[in-house]
């Protein structure tokens, strides 16, 4: 049944923190540039935690569970879901929220269930391949939150993929019809890369006799940092002595990965932790390595795109290949494999400089058109005006 156009809607957005993440920060950015005279914004989070908050408007609305909550004396087995479920829904009913925004498949076990009984409707948005992340950020009870999420996500009113690599990898895992999802792809803010990207280039990078490679990203297994590492070890030894490689950001892997380098002798490898501003890295790096085991779509192709960057990534499932329109915008070489990463790594920084001129050129345009904010921005009110209409 149509409902009654409502004026300016209320969007809940829940997602657990502003970590460094891609869809923490694709939230961010929607916060920030939402017009909050036609769409008025809220934000549900588990925790108050990471650097994105500094991101948000002051005066967004934010309520964070682990501050409305007192926690448990006792733990069993769902009770942190069911107490989470009860706080969302409370705050659904009493902020009169007309459209609940899922961003990442935690949050959607938790919406499907909070907004049951409220009058709301939801987006439930998945960031990257399920088969890969579910087992990973769920915990226990796998099985269990699959077949939760197999419901949740069809009984959303717009289920939302960031790649069709994504929905068609949801499709297989949940068992689910091809109606099920459609894809709407993540948004940069371009004018914000360019100011951030024109800041002085950090002191590592001012070494000109050599290359710098650059890799950005939370240092966790899914970004495979442990196989770049084999990857840079097979590199010949005339590239070995003229590249530096600057790893910029932080995360649980990083004593692994130092003992790693350290075994490889490596001694070209640098950590540099998290950067407020990795884009005056990609401005003044030779050329950016991804090395995830799986991605949903990585900002940080479309950002390095954006600055110009040659781009190596791992033809990993969801993401890399939709991004780099099968190579035409970075080179993909064979998913998992440090020896064709090094290869690639060799190719790329041996390739002429007006041959990548151009390609980094097109690159440029093709974000500009497809990736943009204002795009992002129009596509985000379009599903907002969708669920309501």
């Amino acid at each position: 049944m149509k409902r009654p156009a409502i004026a300016r809607p209320r969007v809940l957005f829940a997602i657990s923190s502003m970590e460094t993440g891609g869809a923490e920060r694709q939230v961010a950015t929607l916060l920030q540039h939402i017009d909050r005279q036609r769409i008025e914004t809220l934000l549900y989070l588990r925790s108050r935690s990471g650097p994105y908050l500094a991101n948000l408007p002051a005066d967004l609305p934010i309520f964070v569970f682990s501050e409305r909550s007192e926690p448990p004396q006792l733990y069993w087995p769902g009770a942190i879901h069911r107490r989470q479920v009860s706080d969302l829904r409370a705050v659904l009913r009493d902020e009169k929220i007309d459209v609940l925004y899922e961003r990442t498949c935690l949050q959607t076990l938790i919406g499907a269930a909070a907004a049951q009984s409220v009058d709301c409707r939801r987006i439930a948005v998945m960031d990257s391949n399920p088969e890969k992340n579910l087992p990973l950020v769920a915990g226990r009870f796998v099985t269990l939150k699959r077949h939760l999420l197999r419901k949740a996500y069809r009984s959303a009113d717009l289920s939302i993929s960031v790649s069709e690599g994504v929905r068609q990898a949801a499709m297989d895992y949940y068992d689910l019809p091809t109606s099920t999802f459609e894809v709407s792809e993540n948004h940069i803010d371009i004018a914000d890369i360019d100011r951030l990207a024109a800041e002085p280039v950090p002191s590592a990078l001012s070494d000109t006799t050599r290359k710098h490679l650059l890799v950005v990203g939370r240092l966790v297994a899914a970004k495979g940092f442990d196989t770049l590492l084999n990857a840079v070890s097979q590199l010949s030894t005339a590239t070995r002595q003229t590249l530096c490689v600057h790893i910029v950001g932080d995360g649980p892997e990083l004593p692994a990965l130092s003992a790693q380098a350290a075994e490889l002798k490596l001694t070209m490898i640098h950590f540099h932790g998290h950067s407020d501003n990795p884009f005056a890295w990609m401005k003044g790096a030779d050329l950016l390595c991804l090395s995830s085991r799986y991605e949903g779509s990585p900002s940080v192709l479309i950002e390095s795109m954006a600055c110009r960057l040659p781009i190596v990534s791992f033809d990993c499932r969801c993401g890399p290949r939709e991004l780099l329109a099968d190579g035409r915008y970075g080179k993909l070489v064979r998913d998992g494999d440090a020896s064709a990463l090094a290869k690639g790594i060799e190719e790329v920084l041996s390739t002429p400089g007006d041959l990548l001129s151009t390609q980094l050129e097109a690159a440029r345009r093709h974000v500009e058109t497809e990736y943009s904010l204002e795009a992002g921005i129009t596509r985000f009110e379009k599903l907002v005006e969708r669920v309501l209409s």
